[in-house]
């Protein structure tokens, strides 16, 4: 009896300018990642020990996402959701993204074996960087409150890309929260929106 062909889902992304368009692709029990001119990386799924999913917005990409891999011997691989198309130009490719991350996850909880599903950064990370941004917000309330006449009218520009950013940086803390995940149900948050 002949065995169907193995299950193919692929993502392409290029991170930036001095990179080439990298082609992730689970096929069958391995994930391969091609760049052009370059022999295929394969990682066999059941070596993967963790599995980290994380928001990662930047000034141009508010929709980011990355997958970071871990094997036994550390960090193998890491890919990510947003295509370099040009300076200051971000293509957002978070369908086929999710698609690759759900199939590798799938796969990977299927294999079995000791494989950690994870969330957000790490927890020193998460607190160092929620502290930066709660304190951000108290000084700057503060020069506010106690230099208004200094500041005047014309920091209300500055007032509205500050504002602009807020948000990024709040979805930032609330998403990133490091925890543990089923792999069978993955937070809100940490995937982009199914389309």
């Amino acid at each position: 009896m002949s065995q169907p062909p193995p299950l193919t889902v692929e993502h392409r992304c290029r991170v930036s300018v001095i990179e080439k368009e990298t082609r992730w692709a689970i096929q069958g029990n391995l994930l391969v990642k091609s760049v052009e001119g370059i022999p295929d990386y394969q990682i066999p799924l059941e070596s993967l020990r963790e599995i980290r999913l994380q928001f990662a917005p930047t000034r141009y990409q508010t929709k980011r996402y990355v997958c970071h891999l871990h094997d036994s011997r550390g960090k193998c691989a890491a890919f990510q959701s947003g295509h370099y198309v040009g300076f200051a130009n971000f293509a957002d490719r978070g369908d086929s993204f999710r698609r690759l991350v759900l199939a590798l996850i799938s796969r990977r909880f299927a294999i079995g074996g000791s494989c950690r599903y994870i969330g957000g950064t790490s927890m020193i990370n998460w607190l160092f960087q929620s502290a930066i941004f709660i304190g951000s917000l108290c000084m700057l309330a503060a020069a506010f409150y106690f230099f208004w006449s200094a500041v005047g009218w014309m920091a209300l520009f500055k007032l509205a890309l500050i504002a602009w950013l807020v948000p990024v940086a709040w979805n930032w803390v609330r998403r990133n929260r490091p925890q543990d995940f089923d792999p069978e149900n993955i937070p809100e948050g940490l995937l982009p929106d199914p389309p």
